[in-house]
């Protein structure tokens, strides 16, 4: 990184730097009649591929040297030690014959292998894909097919970034995500106060763990992707993420994307894009993130190169590709951190002297300026009332070799005071086992989550943190209150507080969708059992019956339904009661059938009597033994026959099996009643026919009409149920009257509910 090394020693001094330090270059295989006019053949171990004639190529297999991809060359093999400066920027057309690691590409590069060879190669397009495409084309494979690739997405960044012969895991995506409005960093996320170093690449483990022990340096940059990234990383696994995680180190995520569309890098912000361009920037650092074992919570710096801020246009550009790139990292959970000189860092974050209502302010900051001071405040571009609450690197001496434990490693110095990763011990959305033990764990909230099968969370292998006995028994016993998670086997979404998991039916109370982490459905099945399942807490089921949903009937028999309650642990059994009361009289006690108690249906049939209400209530209990209260009853009343009523003059019985136990009441007759006393209700239903030629009646509850019926309809229909408002529980006299004359009006009975 740093502009200011590109001003001070200039481009041409930085070729012949590398040029003395990537090894001697090998003699390529001699044109043939068939190479493309103006390109030449070069072979390394069974593949050839063919490039301009002008690149040089270099052999670094076996030899200390540095793979980049900011000028035209041709590398072959890997080296045995990174001679890399700390900061490449800017990505041109460039090609890697490499056994190792393929971590690294961008659309609109290509990657070419093949069956049975160990050697994959790695075409860096710039800004010239049809070259790419053509070299890519040209390669071939001694008794193998070439198989090219194009990453085009996402999911080919993750793919390649795991496919290393060093990685000890493949991955896919580790970490599941909702897009959401959300808060920018917590005070729980890691912050670092002391030295650290950042260099181009990776460095190999033995070299990460030797400077932890010799050198001040406790925190290390990371390249993980971006356009503009100058430099391959053989080592940059998920592995290597975790192994010097292991050694106690802290990690600052660094994405070096797009650039100012004022300068001179061959991917450049194209203003009119700017928006979506920093969005997708994010996407593409997330996964990543993602493809390294690094979830939610963790901080991502992009890495803006220095340019002619008082170019308007280009200022307003880049801002606008910040901004979004910060909105997107927010909305998905993540920290946002902007890298760039002093100078140019204020110019795109300061309005005047106070930060700029043109951008959503990035989390953390990290600026460049050379003066050799370690203090992360005082900078005059970047006042410290801003950016105070550790959210400052300073990275204050650029590159120069130092050597600690008799390893000698180019790096940049930085004073770090801010976020870095992984954002916890264990990062939220981490897979985690403990040393010498097999039980997989995820973390959710920060707490350990047990999985019982890869199937429900994404798949096998995906890369999985081994922490110490002691390391995991500091980890939380519970997530955070207000963790949210998403069942893997049912999709449904999940929050915890003190432990318990409770069910979210809908968004709306938490101001829209959250950032949640896939967990194991049977973690949540299983709270509070004991054992390995003991991580998630559990609470009382919640029971409650959702059926029938009408309250009045003609059937002789129906089905109560409940449901179990969404509060973890998993339902294991039920005991349902019911009980009943004639039209006139009280309810009983509760009956409690032998075959109801412990059941694990969650319905029954019932049979019901004319002229009676019924009520069902349930219960529960959980895997973890603990018992609900009884719920709240669901009651259904079967109504009482026409032959129950009183009749005025004008009605004639009608018999047939078609009405509601053979019989109906029938009139022409306007002002024609029926009437019941003595009911005990608090709602009133009409058991009637409706018909073409069909009348209205009114419903009256003691003289006082409660509602009227329309019985008209286009074709017959028997036995209909019109339910009428409540009406204040007690003793009443029910009364129907005809509104109509002439137009028919059959009544097969009266629903008497006292619910």
């Amino acid at each position: 990184m740093g502009g200011r090394f590109r001003r001070r020693f200039g481009v041409a001094a930085v070729a012949v730097a590398a040029a003395t330090t990537m090894g001697v270059g090998v003699l390529p295989t001699p044109a043939t009649a068939s190479n493309t006019p103006g390109t030449r053949t070069v072979s390394f171990r069974g593949v050839t591929v063919q490039v301009p004639d002008s690149w040089p190529v270099r052999d670094l297999a076996g030899h200390a040297g540095c793979v980049r991809f900011d000028r035209h060359a041709v590398y072959l093999g890997d080296p045995s030690r990174s001679t890399c400066p700390p900061h490449l920027v800017g990505r041109t057309e460039a090609v890697h014959l490499t056994t190792g690691s393929l971590q690294g590409v961008v659309a609109p590069d290509r990657v070419v292998t093949a069956d049975g060879s160990k050697v994959g190669v790695v075409v860096s397009a710039g800004d010239d894909p049809a070259l790419a495409r053509q070299i890519a084309g040209s390669v071939t494979y001694h008794d193998a097919t070439a198989d090219v690739t194009a990453p085009s997405g996402l999911a080919d960044a993750r793919t390649f970034a795991a496919a290393s012969s060093t990685a000890t895991s493949s991955s896919t995506a580790a970490t599941t995500f909702t897009a959401t409005a959300s808060t920018p960093r917590s005070p729980s996320d890691t912050v670092f106060s002391g030295l650290g170093f950042d260099a181009c690449t990776a460095q190999p483990l033995t070299t990460m763990s030797t400077w932890y022990s010799a050198s001040p340096y406790k925190a290390a940059n990371m390249y993980i992707g971006g356009a503009s990234r100058g430099c391959t990383q053989a080592n940059l696994t998920a592995d290597w993420v975790t192994q010097t995680i292991a050694q106690g180190w802290t990690l600052i995520p660094t994405y070096v994307g797009l650039q100012a569309s004022c300068t001179s890098f061959p991917n450049r912000i194209d203003p009119a894009q700017a928006a979506a361009q920093g969005s997708s920037a994010a996407d593409d650092a997330i996964a990543q993130l993602n493809a390294l074992g690094l979830g939610i919570g963790n901080p991502v710096y992009f890495d803006m190169e220095a340019f002619s801020y008082t170019d308007t246009a280009c200022l307003s550009a880049t801002r606008t590709f910040l901004d979004q790139w910060t909105v997107r990292l927010h909305a998905r959970g993540y920290v946002s951190g902007i890298y760039s000189s002093s100078l140019t860092l204020g110019a795109i974050l300061l309005d005047s002297g106070v930060p700029s209502a043109a951008l959503h302010q990035p989390d953390d900051i990290w600026f460049a300026r050379w003066n050799g001071s370690s203090a992360t405040t005082g900078e005059p571009a970047i006042p410290d009332q801003y950016w105070p609450d550790h959210q400052r690197i300073h990275q204050y001496q650029g590159g120069h070799q130092e050597t600690w434990g008799g390893i000698t490693v180019n790096i940049d110095n930085d004073a770090v005071d801010a976020a870095v990763a992984p954002s916890q011990l264990a990062a939220e959305g981490a897979f985690v086992q403990v040393a010498g033990r097999g039980e997989l764990y995820r973390i959710a909230g920060g707490a350990p989550i047990y999985v019982s099968t890869w199937e429900s969370v994404g798949g096998v292998p995906q890369p999985v943190q081994t922490l110490s006995q002691t390391q995991f028994d500091s980890l939380p016993d519970r997530p955070e209150d207000g963790t949210f998670v998403q069942s893997g086997a049912t999709g449904l979404i999940w929050r915890t507080v003190k432990g318990v998991a409770t069910f979210v039916p809908s968004w709306a109370p938490y101001g829209g969708p959250k950032p949640t982490i896939v967990v194991d459905q049977a973690a949540l099945d299983n709270a509070g059992t004991g054992g390995v399942w003991n991580l998630l807490t559990s609470g009382k089921p919640a029971p409650r019956m959702t059926g029938p949903t009408t309250l009045g009937t003609v059937l002789t028999k129906t089905r109560f339904i409940w449901f179990g309650g969404n509060t973890s642990s998993a339902v294991a059994t039920y005991d349902v009661r019911f009980r009943k009361a004639p039209w006139d009289g009280s309810f009983g006690s509760w009956t409690r059938p032998a075959s109801w108690q412990g059941t694990t249906v969650s319905n029954t049939p019932l049979g019901l009597r004319a002229g009676y209400d019924y009520c069902v209530s349930v219960r529960a209990r959980n895997r973890a033994g603990q018992l609900s209260d009884w719920s709240s009853q669901r009651c259904l009343a079967r109504a009482l026959d026409d032959k129950r009523l009183n009749v005025s003059s004008g009605w004639q019985r009608k018999s047939a099996p078609t009405f509601y136990d053979g019989s109906a009441l029938s009139t022409t007759s306007k002002g024609a009643t029926l009437v019941r006393t003595g009911a005990k209700v608090k709602r009133v239903g009409l058991v009637a026919t409706t018909c073409r030629t069909c009348g209205k009646v009114a419903v009256l509850v003691d003289g006082k009409r409660i509602g009227r019926v329309n019985l008209s309809s286009p074709s017959r229909h028997r036995r209909q149920v019109f339910m009428l408002p409540a009406v204040k529980r007690g003793t009443h006299t029910i009364s129907l009257r005809v509104l109509t004359s002439g137009l028919t009006v059959q009544v097969d009975g009266l629903v008497l509910s006292r619910t």
